[in-house]
């Protein structure tokens, strides 16, 4: 299965949705527990370290649904040799050094979401790009998989950890999808995307790291600006002939 278009498991509109229902299905219940029932017997660190159990949960549940599918890429590892890319790549890690995190402020906190980044970036890179991503771009190209699979990544993280959820930080969690989603794209790499993943959250949960960081607001500009790199990383790579583009 490890070839290019990822994935041929629906003939049609019929099938794709029949494959895409254990997903909606198996979040939904996962939002119930973690975001309902959890809150209301747990509170502090001890919310954070159940959910991390139950995200654990999902993952032998998602291999077994979808492993061709999660395996269907081949990584092209001769596309993360481009400048563009490195470049990307520092400016992705640097968002959160400049503008810091305005949510974790107690220490322990940031620990636990330190610890448990690892299971956080594996998931939903599984969820969202190997899966969503996947399947929506056999019916609708490969741009159109990548926005509307950034559109549910952010609209996911409604309501979670006690965040502060508001229209700049729907549009930041859809840009670093949308950022997430090229480089899975081009690269064909899952644990490339889920190891920057973990180390953008990572970053996120010990920064800031200046004595006056910028505001946080501010940042959509970054994170668009680290997009467009990713996109030309991703143009460059079509038209040297190392995979096709996104558009």
């Amino acid at each position: 299965m490890r070839h290019d278009p990822a994935w041929k498991g629906a003939s049609d509109w019929r099938g794709t949705l029949g494959l895409l229902l254990p997903v909606v299905t198996i979040e939904l219940s996962y939002a119930l527990v973690t975001r309902l029932l959890m809150p209301r017997y747990f509170s502090g660190i001890s919310v954070e370290l159940y959910i991390s159990v139950a995200r654990l949960l999902t993952l032998p549940l998602y291999w077994k649904l979808y492993r061709p599918l999660i395996r269907s890429r081949a990584a092209r590892l001769e596309t993360l040799g481009k400048p563009s890319f490195l470049v990307g790549v520092v400016m992705l890690l640097s968002v959160p050094l400049l503008f810091g995190n305005d949510d974790w402020t107690d220490p322990v906190a940031r620990t636990v979401f330190v610890l448990t980044s690892p299971v956080v970036g594996l998931r939903e890179e599984i969820v969202y790009r190997t899966i969503v991503q996947n399947l929506l771009e056999e019916r609708l190209g490969k741009a159109v998989a990548i926005l509307l699979a950034s559109v549910v990544f952010a609209l996911y993280h409604y309501g979670y950890g006690g965040w502060s959820y508001s229209w700049p930080r729907f549009f930041e969690l859809f840009l670093f999808g949308c950022i997430f989603g090229v480089m899975y794209r081009m690269s064909g790499s899952l644990l490339l995307a889920a190891t920057l993943h973990t180390m953008i959250d990572v970053v996120y949960a010990v920064s800031p790291l200046i004595p006056q960081p910028l505001p946080r607001a501010d940042g959509l500009w970054a994170e668009a600006l680290v997009l467009l790199v990713f996109l030309v990383w991703a143009r460059r790579c079509a038209d040297d002939g190392c995979r096709p583009g996104i558009g």
